[in-house]
């Protein structure tokens, strides 16, 4: 499961219509993208009159990054790593921070980090970002606990771009709950215990010698 990309100006092109005179026959304009920071192609000419459409420039690229779950371990670090990938090459790269938030888990469950300048995909090769945090292994019992991995002040070819990203880990509990040691004294017990005291008490009465 992916987080939906909040990445709003990550995903348009700055388009303008184009005004054409057309040929008799021919129905359509097309609209030519002027402006894809991303590179994309950049404007391109109108058809000639009768000409066939030229195909579209390339889609947006979208950025998504995986949420992850695992189990915490019983000692030492766990570690959890969150892939972040860029769905085509962008001009000059995308740079972005990346930082853990504490939810449920805080600072005794996992070590927080923070990373400034990040950047890929300038190259089909380096698509794919990898930020790794390390969890605390323990012996508790206790519920799943949560926190979080934003990805915000982004640019793309060199320019900024608004929104951010982010996704979950879930350190998933894997100790097991304890059993109580005390055994409560069965109620037959009590009320014989009780029995035998009130018939001690009554021989003991019975046994005083009058004044």
């Amino acid at each position: 499961m992916t987080q939906k990309n909040k990445l709003s100006s990550l995903l348009a092109f700055t388009v303008a219509t184009v005004a054409l005179s057309l040929a008799a026959g021919q129905a359509t304009a097309r609209v030519v993208f002027i402006d894809d920071p991303f590179g994309g192609g950049g404007s391109s000419p109108a058809p000639a009159p009768g000409a066939p459409p030229a195909p579209p420039p390339p889609p947006a690229p979208t950025l998504t990054i995986s949420p992850v779950s695992q189990a915490e371990a019983d000692a030492g670090t766990n570690i959890f790593n969150f892939q972040i990938d860029l769905s085509r090459v962008v001009s000059g790269g995308v740079t972005f921070d990346i930082r853990t938030i504490a939810g449920t888990a805080g600072n005794d469950d996992f070590t927080q980090r923070t990373l400034v300048g990040q950047s890929f995909g300038a190259t089909a090769d380096t698509l794919s970002y990898t930020f790794s945090v390390a969890v605390m292994g323990d012996l508790a019992f206790e519920a799943d606990e949560f926190f979080t991995v934003r990805l915000d002040n982004f640019s793309a070819s060199g320019r900024p771009l608004e929104g951010f990203e982010e996704a979950t880990g879930t350190i998933v509990n894997d100790d097991t709950q304890p059993v109580s040691n005390d055994v409560p004294e069965p109620a037959s017990s009590a009320l014989a215990g009780g029995a035998l005291l009130a018939l001690a008490l009554a021989r003991t009465i019975g046994r005083r010698k009058p004044r």
